[in-house]
Order: structure tokens, then C-alpha cells, then sequence
């Protein structure tokens, strides 16, 4: 065997037995290290971070009529250099008192600000349910707000005709509080 033989093959167990700097070792257990919070991004030249949290999302909401609402939500979050792009995954319930009718939904959304104005894109899906009827529903939403702050408008689209006074147009007034701040992603 040749002495290029031997540094080669010196090289490649000295490479196995380094470990990836991607996996970091406690005790016995090995685990994947996640970006740091803050990190650059190469191909844009700029500084971007990223975090998750869950949170509750009041909100006040009708055309014709009052409907209250609350959410439960995963937000997924990641700014940089003046911007912040957003996603959520809501499990809520919208209740109208006059008429005494319940509405569980599923909601999804994403949205964008520069600096602190922004607008916000989404969906959702509603069983809308009283005594004597029910009926599935989907809500495509647009809006605009500030980071935790929004205004939506919507229009209901239900799938059968049992809730004829329910207006189909309706405007949004929402807003996010974080109740389980998450670490950022790191």
C-alpha cells in the first residue's frame, strides 16, 4: 500500500468520526440543530429570522348581522429587513346571537407587511348549524391591517339554502394575542 493510499484512507475514517455540523451530540442522543433565529440569507443579502407561536384571535365580524367569534392559532412567522410574512392555522367557533345559530370553522390565511402595514389573503370552512337546519359553508377572505391587527372582507358561500338570512357579504374586525410564545426557531 502506498503512502497516498494510506492518507486517503486516513482522511475518510477521520471524516466519518467528525461529526456533521449539522447533528449535535448530548449523551448518547443524537439531534438536528435548526438554523440559527437569526441567519443570513446568501441569496438575497439579507438578515431573516423566523418563530412560531399560539395564540387566540378574538373577533367581531357581520354585514346585516352581529357575529362573535374566537379562534385558536399557530402562527408561523418570518421577518427580515423590514418585512414580516405570516401563515396561520385556525380552529374557531363564530356564534350569532339574534338568531341563535353556530358556526365551528377552519381557517387558513397568509399575509405579508413592510414595515408594519400589510395585507392578508385566506379561507374558510364552516358548518353553520340552529334547531332546525344546517349547512356547510366557504369563506374566501381579503384584507389589510397592521402585524396583529386586521380588517377582512368576506363573502359565505353556503351549499344549500337553509340560511337564507344570514347575509353572504361580511366585514371582519380581528386581532392576534399570543398565549404560548414559542422559542424562535432555532
Amino acid at each position: 500500500m502506498g503512502k497516498g493510499f494510506i492518507i486517503l484512507l486516513s482522511f475518510f475514517i477521520f471524516a466519518i468520526l467528525i461529526p456533521n455540523p449539522n447533528f449535535a451530540q448530548s449523551d448518547s442522543t443524537f439531534y438536528f440543530k435548526k438554523p440559527e433565529d437569526r441567519y443570513y440569507y446568501s441569496r438575497t443579502g439579507k438578515w431573516m429570522s423566523r418563530a412560531s407561536t399560539l395564540g387566540i384571535i378574538p373577533e367581531v365580524h357581520g354585514f346585516d348581522n352581529l357575529v362573535l367569534g374566537l379562534n385558536i392559532a399557530e402562527v408561523k412567522s418570518s421577518s427580515g429587513e423590514g418585512a414580516l410574512f405570516g401563515k396561520a392555522y385556525q380552529l374557531g367557533i363564530e356564534y350569532i346571537p339574534t338568531q341563535k345559530i353556530i358556526a365551528p370553522k377552519v381557517k387558513y390565511w397568509k399575509a405579508g407587511w413592510a414595515y408594519i402595514l400589510g395585507g392578508n389573503i385566506g379561507g374558510s370552512g364552516l358548518y353553520y348549524f340552529k334547531k332546525e337546519a344546517s349547512s356547510f359553508a366557504l369563506r374566501p377572505e381579503v384584507g389589510l391591517g397592521v402585524v396583529f391587527f386586521q380588517i377582512n372582507y368576506g363573502y359565505t358561500i353556503f351549499f344549500n339554502d337553509k340560511f337564507k338570512e344570514i347575509s353572504p357579504h361580511t366585514f371582519s374586525v380581528s386581532w392576534y394575542h399570543t398565549i404560548l410564545p414559542r422559542k424562535k426557531e432555532k
